[in-house]
């Protein structure tokens, strides 16, 4: 069997290291628009999950909130029904969020945005 020096051996590895990743990188740049159509897939695959967990984080923070303000204001006790009741207030709230997000300031903005689009090229 054929031994190198600790200092030739080192440089041995250094090298194939070093061909590796331009071996690597090399595949990266001529796959690269599969290797992104691949992640759009995933990532579309696991947005509804996303989606939904992120939800899930809102409404259950939202809900131990208005527990909470149950438990001080109201001197409630913690129990499924109590805590029923919170998670479909948590509800209600964020539709009616949404409903003041999308019935009363969208259209705001975009009379903004209208009237910046005109008014732009006048001042330019």
């Amino acid at each position: 069997m054929f031994h190198l020096d600790e200092q030739y051996r080192s440089r041995e590895v250094l090298i194939q290291r070093l061909i590796l990743f331009a071996l690597g990188l090399a595949m990266v740049i001529i796959y690269f628009r599969q290797i992104l159509d691949f992640f759009a897939h995933i990532l579309g695959i696991c947005t509804p999950f996303i989606v939904g967990g992120f939800l899930g984080y809102v409404l259950n923070v939202l809900a131990t909130s208005l527990m909470g303000w149950g438990q001080r204001l109201f001197h409630m006790r913690e129990n499924r029904f109590t805590r029923f009741l919170c998670n479909c207030l948590a509800i209600l709230t964020l539709i009616l969020l949404l409903f003041v997000f999308l019935f009363v300031l969208f259209p705001r903005i975009a009379d903004s945005l209208r009237s910046v689009m005109t008014d732009l090229p006048g001042s330019l």
